[in-house]
């Protein structure tokens, strides 16, 4: 004989399949996050080129003047690519900067990052008085709560980040 769930039950099972299911999404995702030891990475990026026609760079600066009309600063955004060591593309990185005459630049760094040998599927911030910003502020994904620090030189006509990331 069959058996019938009244609204009461209908909306108990319901409640209880959302609960089931939301358990099983905090547990895929929470298996996959953060890192758990201290990792050193290193990328290298060209920056922006005279060259428009490579459509995975973006480059504009905006010039700002005061009510004078004089130049008192500039908001630079770039999206270039990035490499690991061994030239692999591993993601992008996304740049703004606000400089003001007289008080210098505040930068913020976001590097998209997909799963390569010396990477993995994230995101890392990074943010800081002048260029590359130092501060690692924060990620997602498999760098999700990073932390720590960025440093940057000029390597032949690169641009080479080390990223000395802690949990």
């Amino acid at each position: 004989m069959g058996r019938t769930i009244g609204r009461n039950g209908a909306v108990a099972v319901l409640a209880a399949a959302l609960v089931v299911s939301g358990l099983f999404v905090g547990v895929s995702y929470g298996s996959g996050g953060e890192i758990t030891d201290p990792q050193v990475i290193e990328l290298t990026t060209v920056g922006c080129t005279t060259d428009d026609s490579d459509p995975a760079t973006e480059c504009s600066v905006y010039r700002l003047e005061d009510t004078e009309g004089q130049r008192s600063g500039s908001v630079v955004r770039f999206r270039v690519p990035v490499w690991d060591v061994d030239g692999t593309q591993v993601g992008r990185a996304f740049l703004e900067c606000v400089t003001s005459t007289g008080a210098g630049s505040v930068c913020t760094n976001v590097l998209s990052l997909k799963e390569g040998p010396y990477t993995d599927l994230g995101t890392i911030v990074s943010t800081g008085i002048g260029l590359p910003p130092r501060a690692i502020t924060g990620g997602s994904g498999a760098y999700l709560n990073v932390r720590g620090e960025m440093t940057g030189a000029t390597v032949g006509g690169a641009f080479v980040l080390t990223l000395n990331l802690i949990p």
